[in-house]
């Protein structure tokens, strides 16, 4: 005696739904990683802009260090140069 025909189409949808399920999970997860993605795109891309800039001014770190008596002069050269732009 063979199998009900309904009973292998029941049987059939089962297996179909289980793998539908299975679909539905696997493209939830390619959304959710392409959201992340859109998410964190603008900081990576911000990150490697700040690594090239600390790459153009790494030549900076050979220079000698200014003592502070001299910087003071300056920053009061500065101001005086602001304040006469201002003008």
């Amino acid at each position: 005696m063979g199998k009900n025909p309904l009973a292998i189409r029941i049987a059939h949808s089962g297996t179909r739904l289980d793998a539908l399920k299975a679909e539905h999970a696997a493209s939830g997860s390619n959304l959710a990683r392409w959201q992340r993605t859109l998410r964190v795109r603008s900081k990576l891309a911000r990150l490697d802009s700040v690594a090239q800039e600390l790459a153009d001014l790494a030549d900076l770190a050979d220079m000698p260090e200014v003592p502070a008596q001299v910087i003071g002069p300056w920053r009061e050269a500065l101001a005086a140069d602001a304040a006469l732009t201002d003008e």
